[in-house]
């Protein structure tokens, strides 16, 4: 066990490293721009972003429209996967329990490709996310009460209903994306984690 002071020195540690990543990827990619100059266009954005727009023009373009979005989705989507990895591993009581070795992930997936394949719409822009995480919830519904024998949850039985209900959204998945036919890309895209198409909406 960590000791709490330990624990405080390695988040803090954690944290200031990934600001700097976050600066670090900020400056980097197709057009370099110097750290400073992106300071400057964060400070001259959040004063009056419409004064900031035209003086930086292209390089405000790039730095608050294009990588900023796609920057900071990704990380929040890392803090949320290793969220999710140790709320499972606290209430299941299980060191293996995780979205991918219980098929969560896999759930997740085929409903999010599901809404995409047929186009629904039902609660606007978070259709998407909401029919994940529906299906997720379904999921770990399936594999608990697979798991369960006499009032108890094995984690032997817990981790093959994983894999068993995995396989069954891995088929299903794989079903979505032979229906998608030409539009397969939308779906590859978001299942591999893309944030090409990430904006501040």
């Amino acid at each position: 066990m960590l000791k709490k002071n330990n624990f405080s020195l390695l988040t803090g540690i954690s944290f200031l490293l990934m600001v700097l990543l976050l600066v670090f990827f900020t400056c980097t990619g197709y057009m370099a721009i110097d750290f400073k100059k992106i300071f400057q266009i964060i400070i001259a954005t959040l004063r009056d972003p419409e004064n900031a727009k035209e003086i930086y023009g292209t390089l405000w373009y790039v730095v608050i429209e294009v990588r900023l979005p796609r920057i900071l989705s990704s990380a929040l989507a890392g803090a949320a996967l290793s969220i999710a990895g140790t709320g499972f591993q606290g209430v299941l009581l299980n060191p293996l329990a995780d979205p991918y070795t219980l098929g969560i992930s896999t759930g997740a997936a085929f409903g999010a490709a599901m809404s995409i394949v047929f186009g629904w719409q039902f609660f606007g822009i978070i259709t998407v996310q909401l029919m994940a995480f529906i299906f997720a919830f379904l999921t770990l519904t399936l594999v608990l009460k697979m798991a369960t024998l006499n009032g108890r949850v094995s984690p032997v039985s817990l981790v093959l209903a994983g894999v068993i209900i995995s396989a069954f959204f891995s088929a299903g998945l794989s079903f979505m994306k032979y229906l998608a036919g030409e539009e397969v890309g939308s779906s590859i895209f978001l299942l591999n984690g893309s944030f090409c198409s990430k904006t501040w909406n």
